[in-house]
């Protein structure tokens, strides 16, 4: 008993461990996920190492062995007609918006409850040149920026916000940065993926039995 509790402290404190994902851009975008005290950077990937000769000669032996295809032995392929085509093309597109409108609602759900934006910042500098175009256009930016925080609320609760823009009045100018730090950790990536199964199986069945009807 004493094994099996202390397994399960065990597995409850990995599930509990914070994953962060941290999306920043200045002058490029970076995309990192942070387990604990690893980093992992996904964006931008490195550079690969090029390819040597050997590996040029390597393709070059295989390309030689590989035997030549006879075009006389190769089957024609069937050509559809362009009706059944059309018809098969609405058919999917049609299934993929229902499955997207039926996931919609519990993905929003999912993702408000369950991953947080632990912060959100924007820092930006504009100018046009002209004072009078300056000052108009940085309240808008003052506006857009408001409305954009809001709407990734909606999406994800945020936590921290900051948002700075500065007029420049020397001359044309554009300087930007931005950053947004996800919070989430196992448990809840379990729970996401779950409901989106249960509402997977739900449009499986929901298919089915249109299917049935019209049939």
């Amino acid at each position: 008993m004493i094994v099996l509790a202390a397994v399960l402290a065990l597995l409850v404190l990995l599930a509990l461990i914070p994953i962060r994902v941290i999306a920043e851009y200045r002058s490029e975008f970076s995309l990192r996920l942070k387990v604990l005290f690893v980093v992992i950077r996904l964006l931008p990937r490195k550079a690969k190492p090029k390819k040597g000769q050997r590996q040029e000669e390597d393709t070059k032996k295989k390309s030689e062995k590989e035997p030549k295809k006879d075009p006389e032995k190769e089957p024609e392929n069937k050509t559809e007609k362009p009706e059944t085509r059309a018809v098969s093309a609405t058919e999917r597109l049609s299934g993929y918006l229902n499955l997207a409108v039926e996931f919609l609602g519990p993905l929003r759900k999912a993702v408000r409850r369950l991953v947080k934006a632990e912060s959100l910042s924007a820092r930006v500098s504009f100018g046009t040149g002209d004072a009078a175009q300056t000052a108009i256009l940085v309240g808008l930016l003052w506006g857009a920026g408001y409305n954009l925080i809001s709407l990734v609320d909606l999406i994800v609760k945020v936590e921290g916000q900051e948002l700075s823009i500065t007029p420049d009045y020397s001359g044309p100018t554009f300087e930007a940065e931005a950053a947004c730090i996800l919070r989430t950790n196992i448990a809840n990536i379990i729970c996401a993926a779950a409901i989106l199964g249960i509402a997977y199986i739900r449009y499986i069945l929901k298919t089915k039995l249109r299917r049935n009807k019209n049939e």
